[in-house]
């Protein structure tokens, strides 16, 4: 995400897509990503040993994140800061295992924005 340009959009098929790192998106205009459904298309990050969130956005303005649901984030699911006109529509962040202590503090984090 990080190596994207202005007014790209990132889709992902129906799937579960596991990552190991974090994905971080900042200083980006008129971005999408998206999937093909809440239920549908599933962002896993219960191997993630780097990052402190499952996606970080920082300095966006006018990004959409839709149909999609990030899944197991060892902190915030989705983290926006400092950004202006960014939508969050039909995602989900969810934690698969028992509730604990050690899970994201939240699911979807719009802060300062």
């Amino acid at each position: 995400m990080i190596q994207m340009a202005d007014y790209d959009t990132l889709h992902f098929n129906t799937g579960v897509y596991s990552f190991n790192l974090g994905l971080d998106i900042s200083d980006k205009t008129g971005v999408v990503i998206h999937g093909e459904g809440r239920d549908a298309t599933i962002l896993d990050f219960s191997g993630q040993h780097s990052g402190a969130q499952g996606i970080m956005g920082d300095n966006l303005k006018q990004v959409i994140f839709a149909n999609l649901t990030v899944q197991d984030a060892p902190g915030d699911g989705i983290k926006v800061k400092d950004s202006d006109g960014v939508a969050i529509i039909n995602v989900g962040a969810v934690f698969t295992g028992d509730a604990d202590s050690t899970n994201g503090a939240y699911g979807l984090y719009p802060v300062a924005s």
